[in-house]
């Protein structure tokens, strides 16, 4: 082949690998910028956001049945902090029940209750805790009436908030609207937790999260 064949070939080699790569880094940006941009997003969503019971004030007391029949009230669980969590069927409430548990772990399940509040059918619940690890009390309202749902103001999806010994709220989670793991959200239920049981930390379990390293990807079901 004449010298002119190659440098044709090669000329067009480099300029299909310049187009190969064009297409990756666009492919790529979008994806980045969006991820950013829904984090700045949901950093000033959280700052100017307000929970429908103020932080300080008491949880509102409520009675509901658990799987079996029982009738739990929240205010049999004063004797240690509480992490009260709504959660619907869906994606982002079990990637929040598994970071949860997690935490629960973490922090020492001696230490802590956690109470959750679910609109699902008994089957649905048990279904959904066997997959996610979750070991709290599960209690159960109706689907289509759900008044301890709307006094707290829980978004449907997962929320959750920290409850002291003395039944004061001292965290709401704001609504989750994302299937990517909401990092700040987590972390600010872990530290509210950690003001409230601070006895010293002996396992080395923390989510990454809590360490302010990058979490990997969510669990996908």
């Amino acid at each position: 082949m004449s010298h002119h064949g190659n440098t044709w070939l090669l000329g067009l080699l480099a300029g299909f690998l310049l187009i190969l790569g064009a297409n990756l880094v666009a492919s790529v940006l979008p994806q980045d910028d969006t991820g950013v941009q829904a984090a700045q997003e949901r950093a000033a969503f959280l700052r100017s956001w307000k929970p429908a019971i103020p932080i300080g004030s008491e949880a509102p007391n409520f009675t509901l049945k658990d799987r079996d029949g029982q009738a739990h009230s929240l205010a049999e669980f004063r004797d240690k902090t509480t992490l009260l969590c709504f959660y619907s069927d869906d994606r982002r409430s079990r990637t929040w029940a598994r970071e949860m548990q997690k935490l629960w772990d973490h922090i020492g399940k001696t230490k802590m209750h956690e109470v959750v509040v679910v609109s699902l059918s008994k089957e649905a619940a048990i279904a959904f805790a066997r997959e996610t690890k979750d070991t709290g009390v599960y209690l159960f309202e109706d689907a289509d009436h759900h008044p301890v749902r709307d006094r707290y103001g829980a978004a449907p999806g997962p929320n959750a908030w920290v409850i002291d010994r003395k039944g004061k709220i001292q965290q709401a989670s704001a609504p989750i609207d994302t299937d990517k793991n909401p990092d700040q959200d987590f972390n600010q239920v872990y530290q509210a937790l950690r003001a409230l049981v601070p006895l010293p930390v002996v396992n080395n379990d923390i989510p990454a999260w809590a360490r302010g390293v990058q979490r990997p990807p969510p669990d996908r079901d």
